[in-house]
């Protein structure tokens, strides 16, 4: 009688070529859905940078119209308003508020 010694590691199960595949192919979809996150909020990041300049370069322009704005309106009298014809309002049925426009804050947010 031979005494064989059987490793529990020789042994193949039927399913166990199943399972290795299945563990692979999940390995291989959770990579590439990392891979897919990472590169967005690397977009993401980007796109918001460039959102923030171009707000930038919208708020630079929109201020240098407000002042061309307020720099005109100091100058217009109301002799040379009848001349572009325009008239003075007799009835208002709105608020007025002298003063500038008012500002609201803006945050930045940092990533």
């Amino acid at each position: 009688m031979i005494n064989k010694k059987v490793s529990i590691l020789v042994v193949e199960y039927q399913w166990e070529r199943t399972a290795l595949r299945a563990l692979l192919i999940m390995l291989a979809i959770l990579t590439m859905g990392y891979l897919y996150f990472v590169a967005a909020s690397v977009l993401n990041v980007i796109a918001h940078k460039e959102a923030d300049a171009h707000a930038t370069q919208a708020e630079s322009a929109i201020g240098l119209l407000e002042q061309k704005y307020f720099a005109l309106s100091q100058n217009l009298t109301p002799a040379e308003s009848s001349t572009l014809g325009l008239s003075a309002i007799t009835d208002q049925s709105y608020v007025y508020r002298h003063g500038n426009v008012g500002q609201a804050p803006v945050t930045k947010i940092q990533i």
